[in-house]
């Protein structure tokens, strides 16, 4: 009887340590840093990511974000019936860890906008169609902020 028990004492045990594994988002936190450097998961429509910390917000053409983020995020989509070139203001100041902004196009081409700390202008090319801009993580600690201009031709929504 004592057997019995043990063996299913040790079953249980086995089997919550299992789940424990395959939900444990430091595990899959693994999987989100994986993202990086895989432009064909980055240009998917949809997003992957773990948060540890995230204060901020994307509205009036502005993004201003602290974070601790693994994997990918699609803060803005831009949609433009013609071809168009906006400019993108950004400052970053990244403690830890990898970080870029991304702007993936209609035809889902990843074009980095900016890596890692730094400040300027980017003029971004857009084909018409709907285009978006994900914030992409691997273990990364900062902050970023970033204005976008757009033309007459252009639409901007937040995510």
């Amino acid at each position: 009887m004592k057997t019995k028990n043990l063996v299913i004492i040790f079953i249980v045990m086995l089997i919550a340590g299992i789940s424990f594994a395959l939900n444990n988002p430091f595990v899959n936190m693994n999987a989100h840093d994986k993202i990086y450097e895989d432009n064909g998961k980055i240009a998917e429509s949809g997003d992957s990511y773990s948060y540890m910390k995230k204060e901020g917000t994307s509205s009036n053409n502005k993004s201003k974000l602290e974070f601790n983020l693994s994997g990918m995020e699609t803060l803005w989509e831009i949609t433009t019936a013609e071809e168009t070139v906006i400019d993108i203001e950004f400052t970053s100041d990244i403690e830890r860890g990898n970080l870029k902004l991304v702007i993936i196009s209609p035809d889902n081409v990843v074009q980095t906008i900016f890596e890692q700390s730094g400040s300027g202008t980017e003029s971004i090319s857009l084909e018409p169609g709907q285009s978006r801009i994900k914030i992409v993580g691997k273990n990364a600690t900062g902050t970023i902020e970033f204005k976008l201009f757009p033309t007459d031709s252009t639409t901007l929504k937040a995510r």
